[in-house]
């Protein structure tokens, strides 16, 4: 079979027997020695199947008749499953998707972080289960498209920019599924429904805690916001958010509530464009463990550190802690959470932690702890600079686990072992996976 980017005629399907799964959930088998990857499938399923991206060592593939199924499929809980983008795993129990996300987490530590896989198996721990299956996400974007005088609000479906127009959506908080529809009947009443690209919905621990920013490509005249208060008045929700695509475009419309979420025994306050974690439970149980491994001390350095989610819990347990973050509104967050919370042994800085002279000139031996939480392309520099000068223990978040791989790599290398690994199942019915995992440097012999 010749190598082909997108086979220019439709391929003939072929029969395969799943063997196992692959990285976000896809199945994996063999073709004609090619390596062939196909969604929707579990091991164990007899198929046949379509190829539809053929290269010179894999093959991606579409399902076309499940003959047999694998003993892991069930039903899905989605009636938009497989037309909707936002979920991979819905066809698999729930047992299966935790351990092959522990194995997400296992392979690329033996394929790029270079540990021997009974070390990898040894110390990465079974999936952290912390929330429900379902109505967990508490933050999300969904995409609006006017088409034929009518709204479709939903994610993108698989490889695609068209919106599935959303009926159901387990995952969804069923605080924020409750806008949908409003919104639907919102962007009907709107001169600029064209010019709608996107909605992102938020929402915080209380009942009445919702928020949505719509993104809009055009200013609303005076009907449009006559329009955006009412519905605003209708569902109740705390804020509304204008987002004209400028920088300096985030406006406020409405402002009525704060939004909170819990962490330890403290409520932080975030303003809707603020990164937070997407499941509550799951990020209230990542921060507890945290501050387990941490234990107490003097001094702690939260890199990445966002608003304070693990800084100002570390103020709980050490003298003093800073928290380092690029993003000035979310240091400003910080300083304001600190001091209605008062804590005033905590402090935030803005730095930018991808810059190579910045991150040189940090003394990073004058910490008793260090956490990272980087974004998902990880922390090259921050690694390579704790190697030269680091800690005894460090906590490392990550939210792709071959960066984590990449990044564990150089802090093993340079003296730090690998204590402890555990992954988080941050987004159920995703191919999606977190983790946590704790260093300990290697203490050499001096002569």
């Amino acid at each position: 079979m010749k190598p082909t980017n997108s086979p220019s005629q439709p391929q003939p399907t072929i029969p395969l027997t799943i063997e196992r799964l692959a990285d976000g959930g896809r199945g994996l088998t063999f073709h004609d020695g090619r390596v062939v990857f196909i969604p929707y499938t579990t091991p164990g399923d007899v198929i046949d199947a379509r190829l539809v991206t053929i290269k010179k060592r894999h093959a991606i593939g579409e399902l076309v008749t499940l003959r047999e199924p694998g003993p892991h499929r069930v039903e899905p809980l989605c009636r938009h499953y497989g037309a909707c983008g936002g979920c991979q795993m819905q066809h698999l129990d729930e047992t299966t998707q935790h351990d092959a996300k522990r194995q997400y987490v296992i392979d690329p530590l033996t394929r790029i972080g270079g540990v021997a896989r009974d070390q990898a198996e040894a110390c990465v721990e079974q999936t952290c289960i912390a929330s429900p299956a379902t109505g967990y996400r508490c933050r999300a974007s969904l995409k609006i498209r006017w088409v034929r005088d009518r709204a479709l609000v939903g994610f993108f479906a698989p490889n695609s920019h068209r919106v599935t127009d959303l009926k159901q959506c387990p995952v969804l908080d069923p605080k924020l599924f409750a806008l949908i529809d409003p919104l639907r009947r919102l962007i009907g009443e709107l001169s600029l429904r064209e010019r709608l690209p996107q909605a992102d919905l938020t929402c915080g621990d209380g009942a009445d805690e919702v928020a949505v920013i719509l993104h809009v490509l055009r200013t609303p005249n005076g009907r449009d916001r006559a329009a955006l208060e009412r519905f605003a008045e209708r569902t109740g929700i705390a804020q509304l958010w204008l987002q004209t695509g400028r920088k300096e475009g985030m406006q406020a419309l409405i402002n009525h509530r704060p939004l909170r979420y819990g962490v330890t025994d403290l409520q932080l306050t975030f303003q809707p464009g603020d990164f937070t974690q997407a499941n509550p439970a799951v990020n209230r149980w990542m921060v507890a463990k945290a501050m387990e491994w941490a234990g107490r001390g003097k001094r702690a350095l939260d890199l990445f550190c966002g608003l304070g989610n693990f800084t100002l819990p570390l103020a709980q347990q050490f003298e003093q802690v800073l928290g380092l973050e690029s993003y000035a509104p979310a240091v400003a967050r910080g300083k304001e959470n600190a001091r209605a919370l008062n804590l005033t042994n905590a402090r935030f800085e803005e730095a930018d932690l991808f810059n190579a002279q910045r991150v040189s000139g940090m003394k990073l031996d004058e910490w008793d702890l260090i956490v990272c939480d980087p974004p998902r392309d990880g922390a090259t520099l921050i690694a390579q600079r704790l190697v030269e000068a680091g800690p005894e223990r460090l906590i490392w978040i990550a939210c792709d686990p071959a960066a984590f791989a990449r990044d564990a790599r150089t802090l093993i290398g340079g003296g730090y072992t690998l204590e402890e690994a555990i992954p988080l199942e941050m987004f159920p019915q995703t191919g999606h996976v977190e983790l946590m995992a704790r260093f300990t440097k290697c203490l050499r012999d001096v002569d």
